[in-house]
């Protein structure tokens, strides 16, 4: 894991190569990603990139509950790191079934000899990252290859010169050092909710322990009522904050993010803060994604965990075949 974060940027310099044809645009302009965990940040960050893309990620078995005509006008991805993943499997076959051709997002495994077999486009992704969440870059490279936005890819491929990881190692330690032993939460605005999720996941897989993500303004309406009981009592149950900041949020959000602190300090909640910084807002992005990977790794150190197994979910996939 050490070694994966190190060399992120690497990802960057990744040229994607789609197989067997060129994707057709859809007519609506709809695109839908099959994909589970990892294997949908990709979808996730190009939606946070470019917010008029009409992106839709199906994380689930089938397909999702439209109209026909709706389906058939979308452009369909699947994505699996693996290419084994079971509910991205199910989701090309019910794609098939029903007459649509998706495009494949893989490393290798079934899905990937699924499309060299249906002679499917596809972009194969190196197979040379521990875990998919890891592998947010060329994921995203491939994924913006195959919608046709070279635009992402050409971006991309400037900010493999411009990220530096071992800069932001520090920051993710300090992070890491400040909620070891809490229930973390991770806050940020609606529109930066793609980096509060990543930031959650990877905790959870990299570090082993639960964290819990909510986003401005919304929380304001639910779940800042569940401190009210509990008095001073927040920091005894272990409750932590991290707050991601962002100049570029609007001013009323800011300043519920400010109003927050206060009213969660002074109920035993410590807040932790984190800011996106950058010219671009996938710079911003992968600035973040990368503190959150120094802030798992260590964090999995911290609780004698490995950064690189999950054995609890593999347990789980040995019990469900």
């Amino acid at each position: 894991m050490y070694e994966s974060i190190l060399q992120f940027t690497n990802q960057l310099s990744f040229e994607p190569k789609i197989v067997n044809g060129s994707v057709a645009p859809a007519r609506t302009e709809t695109i839908i990603v099959g994909g589970m965990g990892g294997s949908h940040l990709s979808a996730d960050l190009l939606s946070h990139a470019l917010p008029s893309l009409d992106i839709h990620v199906h994380a689930d078995y089938g397909l999702p509950a439209w109209e026909s005509k709706k389906l058939t006008d979308s452009l369909l991805i699947a994505s699996s790191y693996s290419g084994n993943t079971e509910e991205t499997l199910d989701f090309t076959e019910s794609a098939l079934s029903r007459g649509l051709r998706p495009a494949i997002l893989a490393s290798g495994g079934k899905l990937l000899q699924l499309a060299i077999d249906k002679k499917l486009p596809y972009v194969q992704i190196p197979n040379t990252i521990i875990q998919p969440r890891v592998a947010v870059g060329v994921s995203l490279k491939a994924l913006a290859a195959l919608v046709g936005r070279d635009d992402i890819t050409a971006e991309l491929s400037r900010l493999a010169g411009v990220i530096h990881p071992a800069e932001h190692e520090a920051e993710g330690k300090r992070i890491a050092t400040e909620v070891n032993g809490a229930v973390v939460l991770v806050y940020a605005s609606r529109k930066n909710e793609t980096i509060a999720y990543n930031w959650k996941i990877k905790i959870n897989e990299t570090a082993k322990v639960p964290v819990f993500a909510n986003v401005f303004p919304e929380l304001n309406h639910n779940e800042l009522a569940g401190f009210s009981s509990l008095g001073g009592k927040a920091s005894k149950l272990g409750f932590k904050a991290i707050l991601i900041r962002d100049n570029n949020d609007h001013p009323r959000v800011a300043k519920r993010m400010d109003i927050t602190k206060e009213l969660l300090q002074a109920r035993g909640v410590e807040i932790i803060e984190t800011e996106l910084v950058g010219e671009s807002v996938l710079l911003r992005a992968f600035k973040s994604l990368i503190t959150a990977d120094w802030t798992a790794y260590h964090l999995a150190l911290m609780y004698k965990a490995n950064p690189d197994t999950n054995k609890l979910i593999e347990e789980f996939k040995q019990k469900i075949v």
